[in-house]
């Protein structure tokens, strides 16, 4: 059985256009079958091919898989299958991120990013249905390009919307480790601010305010040190575009293998082939909240960071 929950782009369609498109090699005559056998129902009742449907009408049909072959398939599902998942129940995700693979759409590289492989997962499961209507699932946190790490997603409108009230409140502790080529600040935290340059897709860092300039506050920890390069845990107590790498920077401490904020000549020493930062944790508050009960006080950490070998006697 397929459930389906229509939205405003279906209200008002007859109910048997509605099944002629979602299950296209039904027979005609096998649909008019299905609705005398009631294997066609509208709000679980039994209904005719000529009702007409309301957003958040709930349609079910009772009938073969094989009749829904030949639908268009979503845009979603040219992304890869590759999907990492490191925590997942009925309403929520924690994912994995590799570097290299956007979190959202960008232009020119629709169909594979993280956002989109989940979605893949979700549907290939049979948990997420785009024509039923209704929210999409969606991330809730991003992570660059080339930061690889964890990330919250939501399956459905309320986890999403209570996961974004926690990280816009400053209650999930999000925790990045990253290995600098210049000594790091001394443990604390730090305030700056920010401006983004659109164009170039690039932001500046000035200590002090101005019109336009947004407060950033992130807080550095050293952890080790291998010769010239520092291991530093940097916790977001603020979620601005490139917010750590342009702070470290701004501060005189780049990130190994940062192409934009870091130091070129560091870069080709150590022959540094990726961004070396991961967002290696994630603290979840305790919550009465029904939709996040299964991460309700839980952390999520990475155990596999290659990079921190390096600082390991």
């Amino acid at each position: 059985m397929r459930e389906y929950v229509i939205d405003q782009r279906n209200s008002g369609m007859r109910l048997s256009r509605f099944v002629e498109k979602t299950a296209p090699s039904l027979p005609r005559s096998g649909m008019y079958k299905a609705f005398r056998t009631r294997r066609i129902k509208l709000n679980g009742k039994r209904c005719r091919p000529d009702d007409r449907l309301a957003e958040g009408d709930t349609v079910q049909l009772w009938i073969d898989e094989s009749s829904f072959k030949g639908a268009a398939l979503p845009d979603f599902m040219r992304a890869s299958s590759q999907l990492d998942v490191i925590y997942e129940d009925n309403r929520v995700a924690v994912l994995f991120k590799p570097k290299g693979l956007q979190s959202h759409p960008s232009a020119g590289e629709y169909s594979d990013n993280l956002v989109a492989r989940f979605l893949r997962h979700l549907y290939e499961r049979g948990e997420y249905d785009p024509s039923s209507g209704g929210s999409s699932p969606a991330l809730c946190n991003r992570l660059d390009r080339n930061t690889e790490g964890l990330v919250l997603a939501g399956k459905d409108h309320e986890s999403v919307s209570e996961l974004n009230k926690l990280i816009r409140n400053g209650l999930i502790r999000k925790s990045y480790l990253a290995v600098t080529v210049s000594r790091p600040p001394k443990d604390g935290i730090y305030e700056a601010y920010l401006l983004k340059d659109e164009k170039k897709n690039m932001v500046r860092v000035r200590p002090d305010a101005a019109d336009g300039w947004q407060k950033i506050v992130t807080e550095f920890r050293t952890l080790s040190e291998n010769g010239n390069l520092w291991l530093v845990e940097c916790v977001l107590h603020t979620g601005r575009t490139h917010q750590i790498r342009a702070h470290l920077s701004f501060l005189g401490s780049p990130i190994l293998g940062d192409t934009k904020y870091g130091n070129e000549e560091s870069n080709r020493k150590y022959t540094a082939k990726r961004q070396y930062l991961t967002a290696y944790s994630l603290e979840i508050p305790k919550t009465d909240c029904e939709a996040l009960s299964g991460i309700s006080g839980r952390r999520f950490e990475l155990e596999d960071i290659p990079f921190a070998e390096m600082f390991r006697n």
